[in-house]
Protein backbone atom coordinates (compact mmCIF):
# COMPACT_ATOMS: atom_id res chain seq x y z
CA UNK A 1 0.00 0.00 0.00
CA UNK A 2 1.39 3.12 -1.24
CA UNK A 3 1.24 6.37 0.99
CA UNK A 4 1.11 9.09 -2.25
CA UNK A 5 -2.12 6.43 -3.40
CA UNK A 6 -3.78 6.32 0.21
CA UNK A 7 -3.41 9.99 0.54
CA UNK A 8 -4.93 11.24 -2.96
CA UNK A 9 -7.76 8.77 -2.04
CA UNK A 10 -8.26 10.17 1.48
CA UNK A 11 -8.27 13.76 -0.12
CA UNK A 12 -10.91 12.69 -3.06
CA UNK A 13 -13.39 11.74 -0.07
CA UNK A 14 -13.26 14.97 1.88
CA UNK A 15 -14.10 16.77 -1.75
CA UNK A 16 -16.83 13.99 -1.97
CA UNK A 17 -18.02 14.79 1.68
CA UNK A 18 -18.28 18.32 0.91
CA UNK A 19 -15.35 20.10 2.41
CA UNK A 20 -14.41 23.23 1.29
CA UNK A 21 -11.31 23.23 -0.97
CA UNK A 22 -9.35 25.11 1.81
CA UNK A 23 -10.16 22.53 4.11
CA UNK A 24 -8.79 19.79 1.66
CA UNK A 25 -5.93 21.72 0.13
CA UNK A 26 -4.80 22.50 3.88
CA UNK A 27 -5.02 18.73 4.63
CA UNK A 28 -3.01 17.95 1.39
CA UNK A 29 -0.01 20.67 2.68
CA UNK A 30 0.10 18.87 5.56
CA UNK A 31 -0.05 15.40 4.85
CA UNK A 32 2.62 15.97 2.22
CA UNK A 33 5.12 17.29 4.90
CA UNK A 34 4.08 14.69 7.08
CA UNK A 35 4.67 11.87 4.87
CA UNK A 36 7.91 13.88 3.39
CA UNK A 37 9.48 13.45 7.01
CA UNK A 38 8.42 9.89 7.96
CA UNK A 39 9.06 8.08 4.70
CA UNK A 40 8.44 4.25 4.55
CA UNK A 41 7.70 4.32 8.54
CA UNK A 42 4.10 5.89 8.13
CA UNK A 43 2.49 3.31 9.66
CA UNK A 44 4.77 3.45 12.77
CA UNK A 45 2.97 5.60 15.59
CA UNK A 46 7.10 6.75 16.57
CA UNK A 47 7.86 7.95 13.19
CA UNK A 48 5.35 10.43 13.39
CA UNK A 49 5.78 11.50 17.12
CA UNK A 50 9.24 11.76 16.41
CA UNK A 51 7.69 14.28 13.43
CA UNK A 52 6.01 16.20 16.39
CA UNK A 53 9.56 16.53 18.22
CA UNK A 54 10.91 18.48 15.02
CA UNK A 55 7.63 20.77 14.81
CA UNK A 56 7.71 21.62 18.36
CA UNK A 57 11.55 22.15 18.26
CA UNK A 58 10.49 24.60 15.47
CA UNK A 59 7.91 25.82 17.84
CA UNK A 60 10.37 26.83 20.83
CA UNK A 61 12.03 29.19 17.74
CA UNK A 62 8.97 30.85 17.23
CA UNK A 63 8.20 31.58 20.91
CA UNK A 64 12.15 32.98 21.50
CA UNK A 65 12.29 34.77 17.88
CA UNK A 66 8.56 35.92 17.04
CA UNK A 67 9.52 38.49 14.47
CA UNK A 68 11.57 35.89 12.47
CA UNK A 69 9.22 33.31 12.67
CA UNK A 70 9.21 33.47 8.56
CA UNK A 71 13.17 33.03 8.52
CA UNK A 72 13.51 30.55 10.87
CA UNK A 73 10.74 27.84 9.69
CA UNK A 74 9.35 28.92 13.26
CA UNK A 75 5.57 27.12 13.95
CA UNK A 76 2.66 28.19 16.31
CA UNK A 77 1.45 25.42 18.83
CA UNK A 78 -1.87 25.84 16.92
CA UNK A 79 -0.13 24.86 13.99
CA UNK A 80 1.17 21.63 15.47
CA UNK A 81 -2.14 20.55 16.49
CA UNK A 82 -3.58 20.82 12.94
CA UNK A 83 -0.59 18.23 11.72
CA UNK A 84 -2.04 15.81 14.33
CA UNK A 85 -5.23 16.51 14.22
CA UNK A 86 -5.05 15.69 10.38
CA UNK A 87 -2.79 12.76 10.88
CA UNK A 88 -5.26 11.46 12.74
CA UNK A 89 -8.05 11.98 10.94
CA UNK A 90 -6.43 10.68 7.96
CA UNK A 91 -5.74 7.37 9.59
CA UNK A 92 -8.85 6.89 11.24
CA UNK A 93 -10.50 6.98 7.80
CA UNK A 94 -8.06 4.45 6.29
CA UNK A 95 -9.53 2.63 9.24
CA UNK A 96 -12.93 3.06 8.08
CA UNK A 97 -12.27 2.48 4.94
CA UNK A 98 -11.03 -1.26 5.73
CA UNK A 99 -7.26 -0.10 4.19
CA UNK A 100 -5.88 -0.65 7.47
CA UNK A 101 -6.76 -3.28 10.14
CA UNK A 102 -5.63 -1.71 12.80
CA UNK A 103 -5.33 2.38 13.30
CA UNK A 104 -1.52 2.81 14.65
CA UNK A 105 -2.48 6.08 15.71
CA UNK A 106 -5.16 6.05 18.36
CA UNK A 107 -3.11 6.61 20.93
CA UNK A 108 -1.25 9.68 19.67
CA UNK A 109 -1.79 12.36 21.44
CA UNK A 110 -2.94 15.93 20.85
CA UNK A 111 -0.20 18.73 22.23
CA UNK A 112 -2.05 20.36 24.60
CA UNK A 113 -2.72 24.00 24.52
CA UNK A 114 -1.26 27.31 25.40
CA UNK A 115 -3.01 29.17 27.94
CA UNK A 116 -2.67 32.58 26.04
CA UNK A 117 -4.99 35.16 25.75
CA UNK A 118 -7.09 36.40 22.78
CA UNK A 119 -5.22 38.69 21.02
CA UNK A 120 -8.17 40.98 20.33
CA UNK A 121 -8.02 44.92 18.78
CA UNK A 122 -8.06 47.49 21.12
CA UNK A 123 -10.94 49.50 21.59
CA UNK A 124 -8.63 52.49 20.97
CA UNK A 125 -6.95 51.05 17.29
CA UNK A 126 -10.59 50.32 16.44
CA UNK A 127 -11.38 54.10 16.76
CA UNK A 128 -8.83 55.15 15.00
CA UNK A 129 -9.26 52.91 12.51
CA UNK A 130 -12.75 54.37 11.63
CA UNK A 131 -12.03 57.39 11.64
CA UNK A 132 -9.45 56.87 8.88
CA UNK A 133 -12.43 55.38 6.93
CA UNK A 134 -13.33 57.86 4.95
CA UNK A 135 -15.02 55.30 2.38
CA UNK A 136 -19.00 54.26 2.98
CA UNK A 137 -17.64 50.94 2.36
CA UNK A 138 -15.08 50.78 4.46
CA UNK A 139 -17.01 52.05 7.81
CA UNK A 140 -19.75 49.19 7.25
CA UNK A 141 -16.94 46.59 6.46
CA UNK A 142 -15.15 47.46 10.05
CA UNK A 143 -18.51 48.05 11.97
CA UNK A 144 -19.86 44.50 10.69
CA UNK A 145 -16.64 42.58 11.82
CA UNK A 146 -16.49 44.45 15.13
CA UNK A 147 -20.71 43.79 15.56
CA UNK A 148 -20.79 40.61 14.47
CA UNK A 149 -17.47 38.97 15.34
CA UNK A 150 -18.05 37.70 12.07
CA UNK A 151 -14.92 35.58 9.85
CA UNK A 152 -13.58 37.61 7.23
CA UNK A 153 -15.02 35.03 5.05
CA UNK A 154 -18.31 34.75 6.13
CA UNK A 155 -18.16 39.05 5.66
CA UNK A 156 -16.97 38.59 1.71
CA UNK A 157 -19.42 35.78 0.91
CA UNK A 158 -22.58 37.70 2.40
CA UNK A 159 -24.93 38.89 -0.07
CA UNK A 160 -27.33 41.20 -0.32
CA UNK A 161 -30.57 39.49 -0.25
CA UNK A 162 -29.04 37.79 3.34
CA UNK A 163 -29.42 41.36 5.13
CA UNK A 164 -32.95 42.31 6.47
CA UNK A 165 -31.70 45.76 7.36
CA UNK A 166 -35.01 46.80 8.87
CA UNK A 167 -35.01 43.86 11.48
CA UNK A 168 -30.75 44.36 12.24
CA UNK A 169 -30.42 40.66 10.83
CA UNK A 170 -27.93 39.02 8.44
CA UNK A 171 -27.54 35.16 7.55
CA UNK A 172 -24.23 34.23 7.06
CA UNK A 173 -22.50 30.84 6.00
CA UNK A 174 -19.41 29.86 8.06
CA UNK A 175 -17.23 26.85 7.91
CA UNK A 176 -18.65 23.54 6.87
CA UNK A 177 -21.56 25.50 4.94
CA UNK A 178 -23.14 26.25 8.31
CA UNK A 179 -25.46 28.81 8.30
CA UNK A 180 -26.44 30.98 11.31
CA UNK A 181 -28.06 34.38 11.98
CA UNK A 182 -26.11 37.50 13.45
CA UNK A 183 -27.49 40.53 14.53
CA UNK A 184 -26.93 44.52 13.61
CA UNK A 185 -26.58 47.36 15.81
CA UNK A 186 -28.45 50.36 14.83
CA UNK A 187 -24.75 52.30 14.28
CA UNK A 188 -23.56 49.14 12.14
CA UNK A 189 -27.25 49.18 10.00
CA UNK A 190 -27.10 52.97 9.55
CA UNK A 191 -22.96 52.41 7.89
CA UNK A 192 -25.08 49.52 5.84
CA UNK A 193 -27.50 51.55 4.53
CA UNK A 194 -24.81 54.34 3.33
CA UNK A 195 -22.49 51.94 1.86
CA UNK A 196 -25.20 49.78 -0.46
CA UNK A 197 -26.72 53.54 -1.15
CA UNK A 198 -23.81 54.16 -2.47
CA UNK A 199 -22.72 51.38 -4.02
CA UNK A 200 -26.04 51.13 -6.00
CA UNK A 201 -26.00 48.13 -8.78
CA UNK A 202 -22.21 48.61 -9.77
CA UNK A 203 -20.67 45.20 -10.63
CA UNK A 204 -23.49 43.57 -11.44
CA UNK A 205 -22.92 41.38 -8.10
CA UNK A 206 -25.77 40.73 -5.65
CA UNK A 207 -22.81 40.60 -2.89
CA UNK A 208 -23.00 43.05 0.24
CA UNK A 209 -19.27 44.20 -0.50
CA UNK A 210 -17.22 44.89 -3.59
CA UNK A 211 -14.75 46.53 -5.53
CA UNK A 212 -14.67 48.45 -9.44
CA UNK A 213 -12.95 44.92 -10.05
CA UNK A 214 -15.52 42.42 -8.44
CA UNK A 215 -16.90 40.65 -5.36
CA UNK A 216 -14.58 40.89 -1.90
CA UNK A 217 -12.30 38.33 -1.79
CA UNK A 218 -10.81 36.85 2.05
CA UNK A 219 -7.64 38.93 0.77
CA UNK A 220 -9.19 41.65 -0.28
CA UNK A 221 -10.89 41.78 3.55
CA UNK A 222 -7.42 41.85 5.13
CA UNK A 223 -6.14 44.22 2.48
CA UNK A 224 -8.70 46.81 3.48
CA UNK A 225 -8.23 46.68 6.61
CA UNK A 226 -4.28 46.77 6.42
CA UNK A 227 -5.10 50.71 4.52
CA UNK A 228 -7.19 51.13 7.46
CA UNK A 229 -4.41 50.51 10.06
CA UNK A 230 -1.47 52.17 8.30
CA UNK A 231 -3.41 55.78 7.47
CA UNK A 232 -4.29 55.21 11.27
CA UNK A 233 -1.32 54.76 12.09
CA UNK A 234 -1.82 51.68 14.11
CA UNK A 235 1.17 48.98 15.30
CA UNK A 236 -0.98 47.01 17.27
CA UNK A 237 -3.46 43.56 16.31
CA UNK A 238 -6.24 45.34 13.32
CA UNK A 239 -6.52 41.86 11.04
CA UNK A 240 -10.30 40.04 11.03
CA UNK A 241 -9.44 38.00 13.64
CA UNK A 242 -8.42 40.67 15.88
CA UNK A 243 -11.94 41.90 15.65
CA UNK A 244 -13.24 38.81 16.43
CA UNK A 245 -11.76 38.13 19.38
CA UNK A 246 -12.34 41.64 20.38
CA UNK A 247 -16.22 40.61 19.81
CA UNK A 248 -15.87 37.73 21.89
CA UNK A 249 -13.35 39.31 24.79
CA UNK A 250 -15.96 42.33 24.68
CA UNK A 251 -18.77 39.82 25.02
CA UNK A 252 -17.73 37.49 28.38
CA UNK A 253 -16.31 40.99 29.65
CA UNK A 254 -19.67 42.92 29.47
CA UNK A 255 -21.29 39.50 31.06
CA UNK A 256 -22.46 37.70 28.15
CA UNK A 257 -22.59 33.84 29.00
CA UNK A 258 -20.22 31.73 26.74
CA UNK A 259 -22.86 29.38 24.96
CA UNK A 260 -24.54 32.10 23.34
CA UNK A 261 -21.17 33.61 22.30
CA UNK A 262 -20.81 30.30 20.66
CA UNK A 263 -23.68 30.48 18.86
CA UNK A 264 -22.45 33.89 18.00
CA UNK A 265 -19.28 33.12 16.44
CA UNK A 266 -20.40 29.77 14.92
CA UNK A 267 -18.50 27.44 17.10
CA UNK A 268 -19.46 23.82 17.17
CA UNK A 269 -17.77 23.13 19.67
CA UNK A 270 -18.26 25.13 22.91
CA UNK A 271 -14.56 24.36 25.04
CA UNK A 272 -13.21 26.74 21.64
CA UNK A 273 -15.23 29.31 22.77
CA UNK A 274 -13.70 29.18 26.25
CA UNK A 275 -10.44 30.73 25.28
CA UNK A 276 -12.79 33.47 25.76
CA UNK A 277 -13.15 32.79 29.56
CA UNK A 278 -8.95 33.72 30.15
CA UNK A 279 -8.56 37.58 31.58
CA UNK A 280 -5.70 39.37 32.32
CA UNK A 281 -5.08 40.78 35.66
CA UNK A 282 -6.55 44.23 34.97
CA UNK A 283 -9.44 42.54 33.52
CA UNK A 284 -10.00 40.60 36.87
CA UNK A 285 -9.62 42.75 38.94
CA UNK A 286 -12.58 44.82 37.09
CA UNK A 287 -14.66 41.92 37.46
CA UNK A 288 -14.06 41.51 41.13
CA UNK A 289 -14.82 44.61 41.51
CA UNK A 290 -18.27 44.49 39.76
CA UNK A 291 -19.17 41.13 41.30
CA UNK A 292 -17.25 40.83 44.91
CA UNK A 293 -20.28 40.08 47.27
CA UNK A 294 -18.11 42.72 49.29
CA UNK A 295 -18.35 45.27 46.80
CA UNK A 296 -19.59 49.03 47.75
Amino acid sequence: MQIAECIASFLVACRAAGLSPKTTNWYAGMLRTWSEAVGERWLDPDATRGFIVSLQTRAERYVHHPKRRVHDGGLSVFTIRGYVRTVKRFFKWLHDEGRITVNPMTRLQMPKKPKLLPRAITKDDFEKMMESAHLARDRALLLILRDTGCRAAEIAGLRIDDVDLARGVALVCGKGNQQRFVFLQPKTRQALTDWLQERGTFANTDHVFTTQKGNFTLSTVYQVLARRARDAGIEGRFNPHSLRHGFGRDWVLSGGDVSSLADMLGHSDIETTRIYLRFNTAELQRLHQQHSPVRD
